[in-house]
């Protein structure tokens, strides 16, 4: 997947693939825009053959299995603290695609906006809370960062 591709999820939406937005170890975010009536959404995929080393082999089909398990553990959480999935399908390539909002900001970019104290003090406690909150899911991330913690209102 690349920016430029269209998508289309189970439903028959259309998603038109905007800028890449992250990588991590497993798969790559792309903000999506939906060609019906423009809202930007953020689609997870999988790292594919083309992204990963060729040994050892089946690096890519563990990434879509990945991308299976946590489309299906977000959708059953149904946890206020974790990420919403608007849809899960899988895409034209045969890739598993998680369909997520896309959030206003993250807390590094709260924190470097240089807030006020009580704004930065209240974006640490919530942030805090979520995550003890969701102890057991953290321990296994690898990667909790502000960059990666995404705040809505």
């Amino acid at each position: 997947m690349k920016t430029g591709d269209h998508v289309q999820d189970g439903t028959g939406r259309a998603f038109q693939v905007g800028q890449l937005l992250g990588r991590g170890l497993w798969g790559k975010c792309y903000l999506v825009r939906d060609e019906s009536d423009a809202s930007e959404w953020v689609l997870k995929v999988p790292l594919g053959d083309d992204d990963l080393p060729r040994d050892p082999p089946r690096l890519a089909e563990v990434c879509r299995e990945i991308a299976r398990e946590q489309g299906r553990l977000l959708e059953e959480a149904q946890n206020p603290a974790l990420v919403d999935v608007v849809a899960r399908f899988i895409a034209d390539d045969g890739s598993p695609a998680i369909l997520m909002p896309r959030y206003p900001e993250t807390l590094e970019r709260r924190l470097a906006d240089h807030a006020g104290m009580d704004e930065v003090l209240k974006a640490l406690t919530g942030t805090l809370s979520a995550l003890a909150e969701l102890a057991p899911v953290v321990s296994v991330h690898g990667g909790i960062r502000p960059s990666n913690i995404m705040l809505d209102s």
